[in-house]
């Protein structure tokens, strides 16, 4: 379980499938305080292979009884298929595995989860021109947490979060 997080890195990095020239760089926001980077490569075959990477948390606070940090981090890489509406409007879906890593820590005493994920994206997507879009997308998700450290067990999460439901702000780059 230890190594998900590398071979996923090691995934983006090999580029499995076939490509065409098309990259796409964006940013994707849950709210004003949650936000995460998109990478998308175009396929050969009209799908694109997206990257999903987000900071969520990290906070520490010094309380009467003591300190308390925490820290999350969760990134996910999925294919998005899109199909015209309209025009200037798609419908955007497709699979999004992903894991997530948090760790609390209380004065010397800490938990680690490691959240391993299936979810499905959904959207919509508005082409303002050919080199810029914005998007709505919720990404309904499974997810299993292990928890290791001082406390152990499982978690069980299904469902969309306030983190599934975001905005999205994305600039293509289309070879000339």
């Amino acid at each position: 379980m230890r190594y998900l997080f590398p071979i996923l890195l090691l995934f983006a990095a090999t580029g499995l499938s076939a490509q065409s020239n098309i990259r796409e760089l964006g940013v994707r926001f849950s709210s004003l305080e949650s936000f995460g980077l998109l990478y998308k490569r175009g396929l050969d075959d009209g799908r694109y292979r997206r990257y999903n990477f987000a900071l969520f948390d990290l906070s520490l606070a010094a309380l009467e009884g003591g300190t308390v940090g925490a820290f999350s981090v969760s990134a996910s890489i999925g294919t998005e298929k899109r199909v015209s509406i309209a025009p200037s409007f798609k419908f955007a879906h497709g699979w999004q595995p992903g894991a997530g890593l948090s760790i609390v820590t209380t004065d010397g005493a800490g938990v680690i989860t490691l959240s391993p994920s299936v979810g499905y994206l959904i959207g919509f997507q508005y082409h303002v021109s050919e080199r810029f879009y914005f998007g709505v997308e919720a990404i309904p998700s499974i997810s299993l947490g292990i928890v290791l450290g001082e406390i152990s067990g499982a978690t069980f999460n299904a469902g969309i979060s306030s983190t599934g439901v975001g905005l999205t702000t994305v600039y293509r780059f289309i070879p000339e």
